[in-house]
């Protein structure tokens, strides 16, 4: 419980800052959430879904995430498996104005996109995922 406030805190005052990208990494990511500090104005609610559209499997990371702003940004894992670099990405925003949230969870495989989802894939849990990830 303290490190998800001291984790809430430190994401609260980085969000003040635009353009920073949060990165998040600890043995238990799965509960963690970024709900509550990425409330936007409907306009980059609607900018952000129509940029959504550019994203395609195969991208490298630097297209994709060039296509979000940055602080809705945040990296939520990296691990090396038989030499290949994964790394997890989430982006997330929730508008008041149109009562809608905003989330995609974005997996590279060596710099590249091989997976876009709406919820989280525990990888863990579903070793397929990362098997078809990695010989995709």
């Amino acid at each position: 419980m303290l490190r998800t406030l001291t984790v809430a805190a430190l994401l609260a005052t980085l969000s003040l800052f635009a353009g920073c990208i949060v990165s998040v990494k600890s043995n238990d990511t799965r509960s963690y959430t970024s709900d509550t500090h990425r409330v936007v104005s409907g306009p980059v609610f609607t900018n952000l879904v129509e940029c959504n559209k550019n994203v395609r499997l195969g991208m490298s990371q630097d297209e994709v995430l060039a296509q979000y702003p940055a602080d809705l940004v945040t990296k939520f894992d990296a691990a090396e498996y038989d030499g290949r670099i994964l790394e997890v990405w989430q982006v997330y925003a929730y508008s008041q104005a149109k009562n809608a949230k905003f989330e995609r969870w974005l997996y590279f495989v060596d710099d590249s996109l091989v997976e876009m989802s709406r919820s989280e894939i525990d990888y863990t849990e579903h070793p397929e995922a990362l098997e078809r990830w990695l010989n995709g």
